[in-house]
């Protein structure tokens, strides 16, 4: 416990981050959690979780890449998401033991945070390393013995990558995930994310063994469905990899049936393990 650094977010004010950080702060006090960065690695991450409670499983969601890019051919000096959708997910999210993890440079900053780390390198071994410390952590904090992880956008693929590489986790949740990496870049016809790992290319034999359920939006041109569908053509066909459509694009409004799908999506994936 001693490594564990904790650090409620109020020093943060004046920072590039700050009135970005203030809505995020404003989304998880309204239902009561508390503010927190896990300050021991290269990437501190922020991240934000209900009261917690010794839990059999712990619910962890990821946020998406942020404010990666400001256009097509212009990265963003700060990452930091705009609206939060993987954080208003996880506060949507009735089950008792939810926790939220920020992805590195978005509201904390650190030496290792250049515009590499949330573009072409946003899913690399750095970043998945500072969020498996930060996972342990919070397993940590609510006394729980597994977790799932469940991640919205680019946080789908590093929970993914995560989940790949760990024992603990009970099954993978994503929502509007471009999972094949390289699928999704050959559809935008982009450059390739040349420093990070793709869950089909690193991963796919460790993901087939977990329990996995991944939703898409309907209307989203920014992770279509076909992206979805190319990682799940990678597994083996007896993996138990759920896809579902909902009536969203990339960003609404997948909260707004959220508090219903949850604790289904959760039931189903863990019905899948037993």
């Amino acid at each position: 416990m001693a490594a564990l650094i904790l650090f409620l977010l109020n020093g943060c004010a004046g920072s590039p981050f700050a009135d970005r950080a203030s809505s995020a702060r404003a989304i998880a006090s309204e239902k009561g959690w508390t503010g927190l960065v896990l300050a021991d690695s290269a990437f501190p991450l922020q991240a934000y979780m209900a009261p917690p409670r010794p839990t059999e499983l712990l619910t962890i969601y990821i946020e998406g890449d942020g404010l990666a890019w400001r256009s097509r051919y212009v990265p963003s000096a700060d990452p930091t998401p705009r609206d939060p959708v993987g954080l208003r997910l996880a506060v949507a999210d009735p089950a008792s033991a939810v926790a939220y993890l920020a992805r590195p440079c978005q509201y904390q900053t650190s030496s290792m945070c250049s515009v590499a780390a949330w573009t072409s390198d946003r899913f690399s071994p750095a970043a998945v390393a500072a969020t498996n410390s930060a996972i342990d952590r919070l397993k940590i904090l609510f006394s729980a013995r597994r977790v799932l992880l469940a991640g919205y956008s680019g946080g789908g693929v590093m929970a993914a990558v995560v989940a790949a590489g760990r024992t603990d986790v009970a099954g993978l949740l994503t929502i509007a995930a471009p999972l094949d990496v390289g699928a999704w870049v050959r559809h935008h016809d982009v450059a390739p994310l040349s420093g990070s790992l793709d869950p089909v290319q690193c991963c796919a034999p460790l993901l087939a063994r977990l329990p996995q359920r991944h939703v898409v939006g309907l209307r989203d041109d920014v992770v279509p469905r076909s992206v979805v569908d190319s990682y799940r053509r990678a597994l083996p066909a007896a993996a138990a990899a759920g896809v579902l459509g909902v009536d969203s694009d990339h960003h609404c409004c997948y909260v707004t049936v959220w508090p219903g799908l949850a604790p289904r999506l959760r039931q189903a994936i863990l019905a899948k393990e037993e």
